[in-house]
């Protein structure tokens, strides 16, 4: 990959990191919830969740699921149901006290923060419709395919790892400036995760 196709891909991921999405929102409500440390883990998932996505681009899977629709219904499916279940766990909670939930942490163990953004990522459609729209424009085929997936993954994991830590920093500011985390929060970022869910149903592919 050339230096002038890397600035185009690390702008390309810069610029889809910035746009807010699920796991913008996962990110969110965990960094309030939790506090920015244990949201690490969350970000950790994430950030795996859309480097396996890029490399099977780069592979030239992510091409061959898109000409077989049911695929993608199945991940859209699922992405829908998961973010659901996420609004629907919100909605219901009854935590009302961030230093709470940082301390105690209401069961949640690193692993459950790692696995909903993994999988929140890994079932992100829209993103894989991002990447494969850029990635022609930016692989070379006479270099080596598998070096040039590893160096999209790393520049996309690096990119949206950054980006949601700063999220999850400004969050937890302007959360107690603003709007405690609470009740009210997490209904709040309940309702958004349902209307991410409702949403994703009726996205055409």
């Amino acid at each position: 990959m050339t230096f002038d196709s890397w600035l185009i891909l690390l702008l390309a991921c810069c610029g889809a990191c910035v746009i807010p999405g699920p796991n913008s929102l996962i990110v969110l409500s965990h960094s309030a919830r939790f506090g920015v440390p244990k949201t690490i883990w969350t970000m950790a998932g994430g950030m795996l969740g859309f480097m396996f996505l890029m490399t099977i681009t780069v592979l030239g899977l992510g091409a061959v699921m898109t000409s077989y629709p049911w695929v993608l219904d199945i991940l859209k499916n699922i992405g829908s149901l998961y973010l659901a279940l996420i609004g629907l766990r919100l909605w219901w909670s009854i935590e009302n006290d961030m230093e709470y939930q940082v301390d105690h942490f209401q069961g949640f163990s690193v692993y459950k923060l790692f696995l909903e953004g993994l999988i929140s990522a890994i079932t992100n459609v829209n993103a894989l419709f991002f990447f494969i729209s850029i990635i022609p424009n930016i692989i070379n085929n006479d270099h080596n395919i598998f070096l040039q997936a590893v160096e999209c993954s790393l520049t996309l994991g690096i990119c949206e790892f950054c980006f949601e830590f700063l999220f999850a920093l400004a969050t937890v500011y302007f959360a107690k400036k603003i709007l405690k985390p609470g009740k009210v929060f997490n209904r709040i970022c309940g309702s958004i995760f349902f209307g991410f869910a409702v949403l994703l149903q009726f996205k055409q592919y």
